[in-house]
C-alpha cells in the first residue's frame, strides 16, 4: 500500500520523463519489503542459504531504492519542494550516507569475523548492522514529511492521495 502512495506522490511531483524510474523505485520498495518478510520468518539458524539471499536482496534493493529516491526528489521534480519536503530530502541524504557507510563497515567486520574469528569483531558487525536497520527505518519514516498536507482517501474504488 505504501508503494502505491509513493507511486501517486511521484506522479504528482516528478517530471513525466522520470516516471519509469519512479516505477522502478516503487518496485524496489516492494521487493525490499518482501525480502524483509523473508528475513523475519527465516532465521539464519533455520536456513542460512535462504536467510543470506533474503538479506542480500534486502540490502541491494534498499540501497538502490534510497539512492534512486534521493535522485528523483532532488533532480527530477516538476514542482518545487516545499519547506517540509526540502527538510525530508535533507534527512534522506544524511540517512543514505550513514546507511551506506554502516553497510560497508558491517560487510568489512562480517568478512573479518569469518576469516579470523577475532574477539569483539562480530559485535562490531552487529553494531553496524543495527545502524543499517535503524537508518533504513528512519529513511522510510521521512515519507511522513513527503505526505505532509496530503489526505489518503480509501473507498470502494481503491485509494488516492489528495493534495
Amino acid at each position: 500500500m505504501f508503494a502505491g502512495f509513493h507511486r501517486q506522490y511521484y506522479r504528482d511531483v516528478l517530471n513525466p520523463k522520470a516516471q519509469k524510474l519512479a516505477l522502478a523505485a516503487c518496485i524496489l520498495n516492494v521487493i525490499e519489503n518482501i525480502a524483509l518478510i523473508g528475513l523475519t520468518f527465516i532465521t539464519s539458524a533455520y536456513n542460512y542459504a535462504i536467510h543470506e539471499k533474503c538479506f542480500m536482496t534486502f540490502m541491494i534493493t534498499s540501497e538502490v531504492y534510497m539512492a534512486l529516491t534521493c535522485y528523483l526528489l532532488s533532480k527530477e521534480r516538476r514542482i518545487p519542494a516545499g519547506n517540509v519536503e526540502s527538510r525530508s530530502l535533507r534527512y534522506k541524504y544524511q540517512l543514505l550516507v550513514i546507511n551506506m557507510t554502516s553497510f560497508a563497515a558491517a560487510g568489512y567486520f562480517f568478512i573479518r569475523h569469518n576469516r579470523h574469528c577475532e574477539p569483539y569483531v562480530y559485535s562490531a558487525f552487529a553494531f553496524f548492522e543495527y545502524i543499517v536497520v535503524l537508518t533504513n527505518m528512519a529513511f522510510h519514516t521521512t515519507c511522513s514529511l513527503d505526505f505532509h498536507g496530503r489526505t489518503l482517501l480509501i473507498d470502494q474504488n481503491g485509494f488516492d492521495v489528495i493534495s
